[in-house]
């Protein structure tokens, strides 16, 4: 019996298998690698459950030892912890992801981009959009997926259809969605999809993909605003739209309260004015001294 489980132990470390329930993964990696993640059936999920490796000494060999792990399961290679990361077995980003199952060894021959944390910039893209939408909102891990209003970003409108926004100071971005209102739920449906109808995930790197632009084919839901012009005795050019107050061509003091007279913003406005993200509810807006009731509706 003894040598029965001695034999037993050699055959599972032969594997990677340090015990019946975990197993040790490798992988060979290109020289120029910094980090390598495993991720996959054996780490909980395809999302976003990477896992960071470890090299092995003065090697291009990662390995982890993954609790749980079953020899059905399969796992993919990144290095970084994101998609676009992506381990290929053919030279320069070509080829095919490199997956399987079991311990391997595996050989990663190229990365699709190579992660490097220590690389940051700010990212410009450039939104071309259909023509009519009135908001662009970019929702993703940016942020770690907050729907905080003073979190997310708004793309700024250059011209009808054109939109721009930054990621500031960022390596990479692995994941993000464009929306054209300040709803991301599923069911809301305003979200970017391509011609077949599917929801577009993107991503971007620094500095490969600054000063970029990227074209929205169409919205799974065409644009639907709540927006409400005032009526034309109020002498400004003001409008509200997707829960913000918007004001055009504005030079003064700005004053917007709550009912109970708290301030929610007060500035001096030379310009465009656009305020933050409002709750449901009523507000009062003052514009050089000339104030006003507004509603924001659910």
């Amino acid at each position: 019996m003894k040598t029965k489980i001695t034999f037993l132990t050699l055959f599972l470390l032969m594997l990677g298998i340090t015990n019946v329930n975990s197993i040790v993964y490798k992988v060979k990696v290109p020289a120029e690698t910094n980090y390598c993640y495993i991720i996959g059936d054996a780490t909980g999920g395809w999302v976003d459950q990477f896992v960071e490796m470890q090299r092995i000494a003065a090697t291009d060999t990662f390995s982890v030892d993954i609790p749980g792990a079953d020899p059905e399961h399969w796992v993919q290679f990144t290095s970084g912890p994101g998609w676009v990361y992506v381990g290929m077995d053919g030279p320069n980003g070509t080829g095919n992801e490199v997956a399987g199952k079991g311990a391997g060894p595996y050989t990663v021959v190229s990365w699709k981009i190579l992660y490097n944390p220590d690389v940051k910039g700010d990212i410009h893209i450039t939104v071309n959009v259909p023509l009519g939408t009135a908001n662009v909102f970019v929702y993703g891990d940016y942020n770690g997926w907050s729907e905080d209003p003073t979190a997310v970003i708004q793309a700024t409108k250059q011209s009808d259809g054109v939109f721009s926004f930054v990621f500031e100071n960022f390596s990479s971005v692995s994941e993000y969605y464009l929306y054209n209102k300040f709803d991301f739920s599923a069911a809301g449906g305003y979200y970017e999809v391509d011609v077949n109808d599917k929801q577009v995930p993107r991503s971007a790197t620094y500095p490969t993909d600054n000063n970029s632009t990227i074209t929205v084919a169409k919205w799974k839901n065409p644009i639907i605003t709540n927006d409400v012009a005032f009526n034309s005795d109020f002498i400004y050019n003001i409008s509200i739209s997707d829960n913000r107050v918007k004001i055009s061509n504005y030079h003064g003091i700005l004053n917007l309260m709550n009912l109970t007279g708290q301030i929610v913003q007060q500035e001096v406005v030379a310009g465009d004015y656009v305020s933050p993200y409002l709750h449901h509810g009523i507000y009062i807006i003052s514009l050089d001294n000339v104030s006003r009731k507004i509603m924001i509706h659910p």
